[in-house]
Formats: structure tokens, sequence, C-alpha cells
């Protein structure tokens, strides 16, 4: 488990570069007022502040960004959340050191934020351009959900669990439920993406290219090196991944600018072993369903540019296993790991109905 930090700027004076970010009682320094205001005519410069305005910015113009930087995860545009105070809330982002656009929605005062380590000594550079008369299209993002043969037999059938005598009858249970939940993952995902913008395939559909891929897969992936990182393990034999986007490294797509990004969850990581996690969701059919539709449900979310949230939600950053009910999409805070296993909770506000708006076509 995760040690949580909670770390709110409300009402406080937040000073922060983007290798470090000191907090002080005061509360006469607002980022989104007192922030530094950045050029946007293309020059390069480089960027000291967690968060930077960008001034007021019209309907249809569109924004040229590129971000340079060894340190920096990530870079996401803000507008000033209308429901707190100093706060914003993500409109769109895009990656470290690619050029990327983003196309302002409407009329109103944008800010930049810069996704970073804390501690780390990151460097940034960012190009603005304004200057196109040719707005592009807004993407309405395709994604085909498809199935390992045996990804129920393969994820949950535990041989230690069953012993000899137990393992047909095992086996043919899990093997007699794969169509009937690989059926009830595509629907109750298809559920929760309606009206977003999203389009959702199964594994017999051919959708138009571009698209990206959700994998569900008999593997069990264990967590190693960095995942690892100051958690500590009591009790349990392995601590395991339950899903992540492809490649590993990959964190969000922010902004959603890769339309054929892949991710994947892990069906075997939710089998358990050792003492804490034996038959985690394996004993109903409704709670396997449940667990894996809102694990690839969170995935699905990181493949569109959502990042895992403060509230227990589907983009909760700890996996939930509240499985007799639907978790939905919340707006929250944004939770932001500053690699030592803890998380910062920011008042980067991520509300993904918004979010949806801004960057897929309605």
């Amino acid at each position: 488990m995760k040690q949580f930090i909670l770390f709110s700027m409300i009402g406080t004076a937040m000073v922060c570069s983007v290798s470090s970010c000191n907090v002080s009682t005061s509360d006469t320094f607002d980022p989104f007022v007192d922030g530094p205001l950045i050029k946007t005519d293309g020059t390069t410069l480089s960027l000291a502040a967690e968060i930077s305005r960008l001034g007021m910015r019209s309907a249809g113009e569109l924004l040229r960004i590129e971000i340079t930087s060894d340190e920096v995860r990530g870079v996401y545009l803000l507008k000033r959340d209308a429901l707190q105070t100093s706060a914003g809330v993500i409109v769109g982002g895009g990656p470290v050191n690619k050029a990327f656009t983003h196309v302002v929605r409407e009329d109103g005062e944008l800010f930049l934020f810069i996704d970073a380590l804390i501690g780390s000594q990151a460097t940034a550079s960012i190009e603005v351009d304004t200057s196109s008369t040719a707005v592009p299209a807004l993407p309405n993002q395709r994604i085909q959900i498809v199935f390992d043969t045996d990804f129920l037999v393969d994820g949950l059938f535990d041989p230690e669990a069953t012993g000899e005598a137990g393992d047909a009858e095992a086996m043919d249970f899990l093997s007699s439920i794969q169509p009937t939940v690989r059926a009830e993952i595509l629907t109750r995902i298809q559920q929760i993406y309606d009206g977003t913008g999203v389009t959702l395939f199964g594994p017999d559909d051919a959708p138009q290219e571009p698209f990206s891929t959700l994998t569900i897969s008999g593997q069990r992936k264990l967590a190693t090196g960095d995942e690892l990182d100051g958690l500590e393990v009591v009790g349990c034999s392995d601590v395991v991944v339950f899903g992540e986007l492809l490649s590993d490294a990959t964190r969000v797509d922010a902004g959603n600018h890769e339309l054929a990004d892949n991710a994947i969850v892990y069906v075997g990581s939710f089998r358990g072993t050792g003492t804490c996690n034996a038959g985690l969701i394996v004993n109903s059919t409704n709670n396997i369903i449940n667990a894996l539709s809102l694990s690839g449900a969170h995935e699905i979310g990181h493949l569109l540019g959502l990042n895992h949230t403060a509230l227990d939600g589907i983009m909760s950053s700890a996996p939930s296993f509240a499985i007799q009910r639907q978790l939905q999409f919340q707006r929250s805070q944004i939770a932001l790991d500053v690699g030592r296993g803890d998380e910062v909770f920011t008042t980067v506000i991520q509300d993904p109905q918004l979010y949806f708006d801004e960057i897929l076509a309605p």
C-alpha cells in the first residue's frame, strides 16, 4: 500500500519550481494570479514554475507547445476552476520532448502545469505558436477490447487453492463462465464511457484505424524496481501490477495525442497468493466481472490521458475491491507520484467529463 501525503494548496502560498515546491502559511501567493506570465510568440524560454500563465486565449486558437526536459513527465493545459479557489482544471496536455497542439475550445485564461518529480533537477523550454489559421478537427477515439483465449483459466486458476481433487472442477468452471464474463466486461465498459466521445469495439469488430487496444490478459505481473520503492509489504508473498499502459514506461497519454496506444489488464494479478490476497475476486462471477470491468475502464482512462485521483472512483491509484458497487469517474484532485512510493494530492483538478469534452469530438 502506498503512503499518501495530503498536500493541499488551498489557502496557502505556493512557491514552486520544476525542481522543488515550498508551501508557506501565508495566503498571499496564488499561482493562478501571481504566477509568471510566459510569452506565446514562439520564443524559447526556461520555465521556473510548475504553474505558468498563458494569458487570455480565444476559442479556435491552436497552441503549438513543446516542452524539452529529461525530468518532466508530462505537461497539462489548465483553466481556472470555477468551483474552487486557487485551483485549475485539466483541459488538455501533451508529451515531453515532442511538439503537440492544443485547440482552445472557449475564450478564457489558460495555464501550463508541469508534472515533474519533486526534488529532481529538471529544466524545460516551451514554444507556443498561436498564428495558425487551420484548426484541426478533434479526434473520436476508437478503442478495441480484446481477450486472451483463456484469460480466466490462465489468470484465476490456482492449484494451490483447490488441491488436486478440485483442479478439474475449478478449471471447468472458469472455462464455462469465460463467454459470459467477456460479454459483460464489454457491456459494462461501454456503459461507463457512454457519451464521452470514445467508441468501444469488441474483439470481433474491425475498427477504422487508428485505434487503441485494451487487452484482458491471463498474465500475472509482479511489481519490480521502482514499483516497489517505498512500499512496505507485510504478510503477502507477492506485490503485483493489476494493469498498465504499454510500454511499461508509459504513465498516461496526456491530452490523448496517441490514438493507437495500448493498455493491459493482468487477470492473473487478481488471483492473489499468500494469506492476505488469496481469493480476492474469485468468490463470485459478478465480482470477477466488476473487478475486471473497473480495471479495464481505469486503464482506458490512462489511454485517454486521465491521471490517478485522490477519490475512490475509477481513477483511484489503489485497486478498489469495493466490488459490490459500480465505481464512477469522479471530479477530484490528481495524485502525483513523487518517486518514493508516496503521492502528493495537488489542487490541479481532474474533471473527466469536462476533459473529454475538451479533447474529443462531440
